[in-house]
Parts: structure tokens; C-alpha cells; sequence
């Protein structure tokens, strides 16, 4: 017996793999945003516009 015969779905095989392949494109999708993200961030952590960031704690003024 199929897995679709079994679980009682009504829709068809194809159209249960092409919902898998869209779910597969989707998680890609969304894996690459995280990953360009990530490189973004890291980018800009080291360096702003080619010189090279201050630390946060440097550019404030000490309270007395």
C-alpha cells in the first residue's frame, strides 16, 4: 500500500511532491537569508565603509 492510501490523503502523488519541493525551496530560501544575514552582520562588525569600527565601550564618554 502507498503512504497516500494509507494516511487517507485525497490529493495525488504528484501534487504531494511538488508541495514537498516547494517546502524544500522555501527552507533554502530562508536558510540563505540567515546566511547572508550573518555575513552582513560579520562584514560590518569589521569593518564600516573600509576603516576599521571602534569599539563601542571607546567612543563613549567616561562618567566621573
Amino acid at each position: 500500500m502507498s503512504l497516500v492510501a494509507v494516511a487517507g490523503y485525497r490529493e495525488s502523488l504528484p501534487h504531494l511532491m511538488r508541495r514537498r519541493v516547494f517546502r524544500l525551496a522555501r527552507n533554502l530560501r530562508e536558510l540563505w537569508h540567515a546566511v547572508s544575514f550573518l555575513l552582513a552582520n560579520l562584514a560590518r562588525s569589521v569593518t564600516c565603509f573600509g576603516k576599521v569600527r571602534r569599539a563601542f565601550w571607546r567612543t563613549q564618554k567616561k562618567v566621573v
